[in-house]
């Protein structure tokens, strides 16, 4: 049986695997209705369910937080 893995984990095979999937909504103006600017969403596919996304509140914080780690590491 296949073990859990941890968010870590997780998010390095969704980057490996290119599970991630960025989307654009466009916030509008309440006055006009006119488009004001787009917003950048990220989505992981689940990759033992791949018709179903993660919400980043899921992941987010700990793909901050091994960014800066390898940030801060680097060069």
């Amino acid at each position: 049986m296949r073990s859990r893995l941890s968010w870590g984990e997780r998010i390095s095979n969704a980057l490996d695997k290119a599970l991630f999937q960025l989307h654009f909504q466009g916030a509008y103006r309440a006055e006009d209705g006119t488009l004001s600017h787009l917003e950048a969403l990220i989505r992981m596919t689940d990759e033992r369910n791949p018709d179903q996304f993660i919400m980043p509140a899921h992941f987010i914080h700990l793909a901050e937080k091994v960014a800066a780690s390898s940030t801060s590491t680097a060069g």
